[in-house]
């Protein structure tokens, strides 16, 4: 009786439907520490470690939202609103809270809802967090100006404003424009090239800002030709805009 067999062909990959005795010995129904990546292959799963247990820094009832990688930190984001970077050596800072937000102008706030899901977009070098229900917030550890804050809401550089800024749930880089999308609307936002803090907005005559560098916003229901088309998601597939819609993926 053979009681020990190595395997080291995966390639037919997951297979739940055929019985087991019936299965080619290069499929398999149960794994442990491999992944399967996109082409439906397999690799071996790397492991985790700790890098900083942040008890220490949180306030009574905080608990991480969201986490991302961006400029070699930890980009913490708490859901009481709080973003919190820890560098390679565990050092941990605070750099956005509404002590910070206060110091960069009287009608500055954090996030009202700071617990929604919170989602990250890399663009123009800049980390640029959104939730959907607040204006979103754009992080850059290494400002071009030593008084610029890490963190702060994304601005349009000219004025300094983000009245046109939307209201970001999530977002892409296309061709070096940041594409969004809103809850509950049918419009895709596209910035201006390269400047990720220039936006158009409805109040703009045919969707375009033609003073902002391409800034546009586009109303799907008028590409798909049917109304009422929400967003629900945004990604890119070979430099191409993918919009998913509560029906349709355009």
């Amino acid at each position: 009786m053979i009681e020990n067999k190595t395997f080291s062909d995966f390639t037919g990959g997951v297979n739940y439907t055929d019985p087991e005795l019936n299965m080619r010995e290069n499929y398999f129904v149960k794994a442990r520490n491999v992944e399967l990546v996109y082409d439906s292959t397999i690799k071996k799963r790397n492991g985790f470690k700790l890098v900083k247990n942040l008890h220490s820094n949180m306030n009574a009832g905080e608990i991480i939202n969201e986490i991302f990688y961006f400029q070699l930190h930890v980009i913490v984001v708490t859901n009481k609103g709080r973003v919190l970077t820890v560098d390679d050596q565990n050092n941990v800072e605070v750099i956005w809270d509404s002590t910070i937000a206060a110091a960069q102008g009287t009608a500055t706030t954090i996030w009202n809802h700071p617990s929604e899901r919170c989602f990250g977009t890399v663009g123009s070098g800049r980390l640029v967090l959104s939730n959907g229900y607040d204006k979103p917030l754009q992080v850059d550890l290494y400002p071009a100006q030593e008084t610029e804050s890490k963190c702060h809401y994304l601005l349009d550089p000219a004025g300094g404003s983000n009245a046109k800024v939307p209201i970001i749930y999530k977002a892409c880089m296309v061709n070096h424009y940041m594409c969004a999308c809103v809850i509950g609307s049918n419009n895709i936002y596209v910035s201006a090239k390269n400047q990720i803090g220039v936006w158009a907005n409805e109040t703009d005559v045919s969707g375009v800002e033609s003073t902002q560098e391409g800034a546009c916003w586009i109303d799907i229901d008028q590409i798909v030709g049917i109304p009422n088309q929400n967003i629900v998601d945004l990604s890119t597939f070979k430099n191409m805009l993918c919009v998913v819609t509560e029906y349709h993926i355009v």
